[in-house]
């Protein structure tokens, strides 16, 4: 699992975008397994301080200990995350760099990445909560509560297709920030230049892999429990990766827009 693998220099077929997916991740995991299993274990922290009932079953309402271990968790998993796809982007041009460099890019692209992370959370993250506290009020005993459902059930519909729809757009934001000096607007504005001609590609080449790595979780966590979440993060985080960076190199391409890799 050494870096050796460099993507094709010219547009892919999506049969051949996800081949490369998959070799990219392979060909990488070696080299991030050490940021994907730190980010697995700081996924892994709320669940260990989530509040247990007395019948022994995770409270699945969160207190405020746990939504503050959350977050704290979030901000600093930004930065191997980032490390994961510095190392990767380099990878994907065979040019491969050590991990106190990717430590170093991680840094300094942080705000920015942080940025467009708290964007998603307005955006996406506040409407999902509001209608999910607007279902736990209603509970579906009459017919009055009954149309409520139906109501709370179209709105998380709404959520899910404009979260879909706008959501592929920006899929190559964070991939733009590692590899580019632009700011995390610019880079969303890039990412959404380069899909628009592209979305049922993009769509495509994400559901493959995504596919994958949601079915091998359901398996570990059926085989080890809540230790999954570690060695998920582990294995399949740098697939994900590894399929943002192969769009973005495919998306460059085709556009007729090539660029290098700058190194901060």
């Amino acid at each position: 699992m050494n870096s050796g693998f460099q993507l094709a220099d010219k547009p892919m077929s999506v049969s051949t975008a996800i081949t490369s997916c998959f070799k990219l991740w392979w060909s990488t995991l070696g080299s991030v397994i050490l940021f994907s299993s730190i980010s697995g274990f700081l996924s892994m922290l709320p669940a260990l301080f989530q509040p247990v009932e007395s019948s022994g079953t995770p409270n699945l309402t969160p207190d405020i200990k746990t939504i503050l271990i959350g977050i704290v968790v979030a901000l600093i998993n930004i930065i191997p995350n980032n490390a994961v796809f510095a190392k990767v982007i380099h990878a994907s041009h065979n040019t491969p760099i050590n991990s106190s460099q990717a430590m170093a890019v991680a840094l300094t692209k942080y705000v920015q990445v942080l940025l467009f992370m708290l964007l998603l959370v307005v955006i996406f993250g506040i409407p999902f909560a509001g209608i999910g506290e607007l279902q736990n009020l209603f509970s579906v005993d009459n017919q009055t509560k009954s149309i409520w459902a139906l109501i709370i059930a179209v709105l998380f519909l709404t959520y899910f297709i404009v979260f879909l729809t706008i959501g592929v757009y920006w899929t190559l934001t964070i991939p733009i920030l590692i590899s580019e000096n632009i700011n995390f607007i610019s880079a969303m504005k890039k990412s959404f230049s380069l899909i628009k001609q592209g979305w049922w590609y993009t769509g495509a080449v994400l559901s493959v892999p995504f596919l994958v790595g949601a079915l091998a979780q359901v398996l570990l966590r059926s085989l080890i429990g809540k230790f999954s979440i570690v060695i998920g993060q582990a294995i399949f985080m740098p697939l994900n990766v590894a399929v943002l960076v192969v769009l973005y190199e495919h998306h460059k391409m085709r556009s007729g827009n090539i660029e290098h890799y700058v190194r901060d």
